[in-house]
């Protein structure tokens, strides 16, 4: 059987070896690289859409576990993956629906085109177990307006069109609404026949919603290795801690063996 002193012996040995050990060779950090890449599109290519791309390295392996610390979806500003990544790239185009007179709601890049360059504050990422899975973009409203007028027979013409275009987007949707003013004149002028004039206008003449889903691909998922293993310090104390707790253990069974 070991003895008491053999047991502290051992142990106090194995401590102060594993620090001299320790001290000897001073652990290095695993060269780590991680490069993520993520696609998205607004339900389809008529639409638009984007991607996402960075890079991790052991400078910023511990910035970036700490903000995806955790289980569940985490949610992550584009000001904070930068500050924890490197060679970060982001970018969207939104061409989407647009509004013009007399033919209505048509696809392409007319009023209600957005791009990364119309962002009004910092986008959010939704990622889940290193993949992207949602997206938050604040836009502004884009305005398009312009006079407009004519001819035709015995009939001149003139108006003022404005259309409103906003675009949200929000996690796994989006939704883009059209509110269009249009205030129009029409002249008819037919001898002997008295000129009349008739004007339509200003109020809302056409609203139109349309809400979609954001498809997003992962290309290249973001894959951390597990967190750091104890600093040497924290071993050894562990070492002293086990130490005490055998001492502990032993003044209490001489005392019970005494009463």
């Amino acid at each position: 059987m070991v003895n008491l002193p053999q047991k502290i012996a051992a142990i106090t040995a194995g401590a102060v070896l594993g620090c001299l050990a320790l001290e000897a060779k001073p652990a290095q950090a695993a060269e780590f690289y991680d490069y993520a890449e993520f696609e998205f599109v607004f339900e389809d290519e008529y639409f638009g859409g984007g991607s996402l791309s960075f890079e991790v390295v052991n400078d910023n392996l511990s910035a970036i576990q700490k903000l995806l610390a955790g289980v569940d979806t985490k949610e992550i500003s584009l000001e904070e993956l930068k500050a924890a990544t490197t060679n970060l790239y982001f970018d969207f185009t939104y061409d989407g629906l647009w509004y013009y007179p007399y033919r209505e709601i048509d696809l392409g890049g007319g009023n209600g085109n957005w791009t990364s360059n119309s962002l009004i504050s910092d986008p959010i990422f939704t990622f889940n177990s290193g993949e992207l899975v949602g997206l938050e973009l604040e836009l502004p409203t884009n305005i398009t307006s312009y006079d407009y007028g004519g001819s035709s027979g015995h009939q001149e013409y003139s108006g003022e069109y404005t259309a409103y275009n906003n675009l949200f987007i929000d996690g796994e949707q989006f939704s883009q609404e059209i509110d269009v003013d249009d205030y129009w004149c029409s002249t008819v002028y037919y001898p002997p026949y008295p000129v009349t004039t008739e004007c339509y206008g200003p109020e809302s003449f056409y609203s139109y919603d349309y809400t979609g889903d954001i498809n997003f691909t992962t290309i290249d998922p973001l894959e951390l290795p597990p967190q750091s293993v104890p600093e040497p310090s924290t071993l050894a104390g562990l070492s002293l801690l086990s130490l005490g707790l055998l001492m502990k253990k032993k003044n209490v069974n001489n005392r019970q063996k005494r009463d």
